[in-house]
């Protein structure tokens, strides 16, 4: 699975990648069984799991010197954690 982070202006133009990372999903969960993977995953570190990549984004999004612009971001339910 690839993650991108898209940095847009207010008028919707793209204006380049932030950050961009990958996931093997099938290498991560290679040989367990689904239900002992969702309990990993709810009893995991938030840095073990696959939405850090949120994360990252964020924090290297605030890394760009954008100058006196503000940043907001939009992310789906699955960054809700």
């Amino acid at each position: 699975m690839l993650h991108n982070t898209l940095a847009l202006s207010t008028k919707g133009i793209p204006l380049g990648l932030v950050n961009q990372s990958h996931t093997d999903r099938k290498q991560r969960y290679e040989g367990r069984h689904e239900e002992k993977r969702q309990r990993r995953h709810w009893n995991s570190n938030v840095s073990d799991k696959e939405n850090l990549r949120w994360i990252t984004g964020v924090e290297e999004s605030q890394d760009l010197d954008v100058g006196n612009t503000e940043i907001i971001h939009i992310a789906d339910r699955e960054c809700d954690f």
